[in-house]
């Protein structure tokens, strides 16, 4: 859904994207919003997408130009990095940052699937995806 000038608004889900200051270079990476809030503290997981340039990075999921509007070479998702965020922090940092479009069904599938099988993904990380997809069930 778009708002005004061409934002993105509504309530944030899984798949929704936003490029979030970073410190780096850039000004910041593609972020990717993997789960539905879970637990006492709504606790979502958020992975960022950089260039994929050394061998020895994690390349579990690669994505490429045209998989994302925002991807304009071999990228990968930042496992390593994966953080567990209130959903309230969340839906502020998409709301005053350059919120993107919904990554493809097909592509997300990848992105949760690199989650399981990276061996990067933090412990804490990978047990509120699992929690997550419990709740589901």
């Amino acid at each position: 859904m778009h708002g005004v000038q061409g934002a993105f608004v509504g309530p944030v889900v899984p798949g929704d994207t936003a490029i979030l200051p970073d410190g780096s270079k850039s000004g910041g990476h593609l972020n990717i919003v993997l789960c539905e809030p879970v637990g006492l503290d709504d606790k979502v997981i958020l992975v960022n997408v950089i260039t994929y340039r050394k061998r020895w990075q994690d390349s579990t999921t690669v994505l490429k130009k045209g998989e994302h509007s925002r991807i304009k070479e071999p990228s990968i998702v930042y496992y390593e990095n994966a953080t567990l965020v209130r959903m309230r922090d969340v839906e502020k940092l998409f709301a005053t940052n350059a919120r993107a479009e919904k990554l493809r069904p097909d592509v997300f599938e990848r992105v949760l699937k690199g989650l399981e099988d990276s061996p990067q993904t933090p412990p804490e990380v990978l047990d509120l995806y699992r929690e997550s997809t419990e709740t589901k069930d």
